[in-house]
């Protein structure tokens, strides 16, 4: 493009055209790219407002979380919290049909689901499949309505069991999952509490069976007694050893007394520590029940704190034990005291008795064996009932203080915001997609290599003499941002021209290479044409008018668009005949001098149909002949690819430049219509791309004043 344009079309042609960058190609779509965003974000947001909104309300429990009622947890137990089958089981268990029909059970579920699935028949696509919420008033349908909308799981690898229900009615979310978890937790410390329940119930009947042969025995042993006149003594019957025991009893009578004194001495000293209170079985069960009311005591306070209920109850029950001990062998001193008070006076009876014993006989020894007997398998069953009555005790204490393995961790709360759609995800998610989809669509639809002036050259093998960019007018519309081109009117462009410093130099280059060809100086005439409309050809025809006359040289601009003519009404010129009335016969005076400052003109005049046969006659090429006397005559045509005015036009000027519009591919006509103008000897000097985009046009000006006003140049002295 550097090279000055010959007489006829140039074959040097670059090889490659630089291909625009991303954004660029984005902005020459940006129609494409804004139509498409636009559409998909109307998608995203009826896709919003379409889409059923779901509430998920949750809750969590922890399965395993200690032994029940053990201070340490047992190796079985251990192995049971990490094995995962007890969790998949508690999975299983939480949604089985069994608890969901417990829950159904419950007299607040009914509303609940029935309110659950008015909510889901109120969604907009649930129109198209209505819901009858009549048929969910039994247990059974209420199950089948709800086990698919529950969700349990493990959170992690912990063993917290989280459950959640959807729904789009947030409290109803919040009852059906607090409903379940509320069913989990009363069937699991029910569980526990039947085993217990059962233990008890048969330690009391067992209790009751005792007490029923000790009543037995007991009457058994008086009657037998009675009827066998047997008087029993502090050892056993008197009925053989009334002679022989007298002295015996007197003596252990003395024995005790002074035993007696022993035990009221070693009381003295502190009754807790005494032998007596050492060999109480009472006050041995009551040390043992307090060690182990300690310890567990101190187990509750490691684990639990110091205000848990669970410790407040065992140092209660510790407290009771201890004042139990201290009752007891208060009492074991009572006894001692009054034991020798009556060891002194057993003593005074026992001599007295000794009189009265030698004199009385006894029974066989048969009856006393008996009774002995009896009253051994008596005392038996009195350790059974002991026995028994402490395990009563004990698991009454048990279930009172039981506390299940798995436990509550949070009840579900009412759910605030939808689980889905979460809004603002939703529509960054969308206008993300929009705006990949927009790029994408703007990428795939650009298409350089149809309509790029390189590839045209290449084409068509004719030299580009220069690309004119785009008026950079303010756009005000949305027409105007989204590319659509509006008409400029054709004095407003050329104000514009006055302030486009890049389209200054664009045309300047133009001009300069027209005058490297020899226009201007060895060739007049030149012939502006283009393939159709609107491609820009008579405001390069004016612009270059300009620069030529602000060059110093007379210019001669010939509008012969004979069936649109529009510079008279756009330059607001005086009436005239015009070309056309010259061409039909009239006067050569067409000239007008006023319609640009500097430029002489001859305007169409009055549209013809018979443009055509105007051309082919005689009267054009003189009026060439006579326009010789410019220095340039620029020749403003019809569209070639309309109209064949240019092609006959052609042979008679010195030169033809073809105007194409950037980014419009050429049409098979245009390409067509080139060969056309060289073939009727039109000498095609080149090609003038007009609008293109992002054209980035050099700008070497004095100082901070870059701008060239054309009209004062061609005023100052040079008209």
């Amino acid at each position: 493009m550097d090279a000055a344009v010959d007489d006829g079309p140039s074959k040097a042609a670059p090889d490659a055209e630089p291909q625009p960058g991303l954004l660029s190609q984005i902005w020459h779509r940006r129609g494409v790219f804004a139509a498409t965003f636009c559409a998909t974000c109307a998608l995203v947001a009826g896709a919003l407002m379409l889409m059923p909104v779901s509430y998920v309300a949750a809750g969590s429990v922890i399965v395993g979380d200690r032994e029940p009622l053990v201070g340490s947890s047992s190796p079985a137990w251990a192995q049971k919290l990490g094995d995962p089958a007890d969790m998949e089981s508690n999975l299983l268990l939480i949604r089985s049909p069994r608890l969901l029909r417990m829950l159904a059970s419950e007299p607040t579920t009914g509303p609940a689901v029935e309110a659950d699935c008015q909510g889901v028949a109120r969604q907009p696509l649930a129109r198209l499949r209505p819901f009858d919420c009549s048929r969910l008033a039994g247990p059974e349908a209420q199950l089948l309505w709800t086990q698919d909308r529950f969700t349990a799981g493990a959170v992690g690898r912990s063993r917290v069991i989280q459950v959640s229900y959807k729904s789009p009615v947030p409290d109803v979310a919040q009852t059906l999952v607090n409903g379940l978890i509320k069913a989990f937790l009363d069937d699991q410390h029910s569980k526990m509490l039947r085993s217990r329940d059962d233990a008890l119930d048969w330690v009391r009947q067992r209790l009751m069976q005792v007490d029923t042969e000790l009543r037995r025995d007991e009457s058994g042993i008086e009657e037998f007694r009675k009827a066998h006149g047997l008087v029993r003594g502090s050892v056993g019957p008197l009925t053989s050893e009334r002679l022989t025991s007298a002295v015996q009893q007197l003596s252990e009578a003395k024995a005790a007394e002074a035993e007696a004194a022993l035990r009221v001495r070693e009381l003295a000293g502190g009754a807790g520590s005494s032998r007596q209170a050492l060999d109480s079985r009472t006050v041995a069960d009551l040390k043992q029940q307090l060690a182990q009311a300690s310890a567990q005591a101190s187990s509750a306070a490691q684990r639990l704190g110091a205000g848990h209920p669970q410790l407040i109850a065992a140092r209660r029950q510790q407290a009771d034990f201890a004042a139990r001990i201290a009752v007891e062998t208060g009492q074991i001193g009572d006894a001692a005291r009054r034991n020798l008070d009556a060891a002194h006076a057993r003593v005074a009876a026992m001599t007295a008795e000794l009189a009265r014993r030698t004199e009385a006989a006894s029974q066989t020894a048969e009856s006393e064996t008996q009774i002995a007997s009896m009253v051994r398998e008596l005392e038996i069953k009195r350790g059974s009932y002991i026995d028994l009555s402490q395990r009563i005790s004990q698991l009454e204490t048990e279930r009172r203080i039981l506390e299940p393995s798995t436990q509550l961790v949070n009840l579900a709360e009412l759910p605030v915001r939808p689980a889905f759609p979460q809004r603002m995800p939703f529509l960054a998610g969308g206008v993300t997609l929009a705006g990949v989809l927009a790029t994408a669509m703007a990428l795939v639809s650009y298409r350089p290599e149809q309509g790029g002036p390189l590839a045209l050259n290449r084409m068509t093998r004719v030299p580009i003499l220069a690309q004119i960019p785009s008026l950079r007018l303010r756009r005000t519309t949305a027409k105007d941002l989204l590319g659509r081109k509006r008409a400029v009117p054709l004095q407003d462009a050329l104000a514009q021209l006055d302030l486009d410093v890049p389209l200054q130099e664009a045309v300047r280059v133009l001009h300069a290479r027209l005058a490297l060809a020899g226009f201007g100086t060895r060739w007049r005439s030149l012939l502006v044409t283009s393939e159709v409309s609107g491609e820009g050809k008579t405001f390069l025809t004016l612009a270059l008018a300009r620069f030529a006359r602000a060059a110093g040289r007379r210019v001669l601009v010939i509008e012969s668009d004979l069936r649109r003519p529009f510079l008279a009404s756009a330059l607001n010129g005086p009436p005239s005949p015009g070309l056309t009335g010259y061409l039909e016969g009239g006067a050569v005076d067409v000239v007008q001098l006023a319609a640009l400052p500097g430029v002489d003109v001859i305007l169409s005049g009055e549209p013809s149909q018979s443009s055509t046969e105007l051309f082919t006659g005689p009267r054009f090429a003189e009026l060439l002949e006579w326009a010789s006397r410019y220095d340039l005559v620029l020749i403003d045509s019809a569209p070639v690819g309309l109209l064949m005015d240019a092609a006959l036009i052609a042979p008679l000027a010195n030169g033809v430049m073809f105007c194409l519009r950037a980014g419009r591919p050429p049409s098979t006509d245009a390409l067509n219509t080139l060969p056309d103008l060289q073939r009727a000897n039109g000498n095609l000097v080149g090609l003038a791309i007009t609008s293109a985009p992002g054209e980035k046009v050099p700008v070497y000006h004095l100082g901070a004043s870059p701008r060239l006003h054309l009209a004062t140049a061609a005023h100052a002295g040079l008209a």
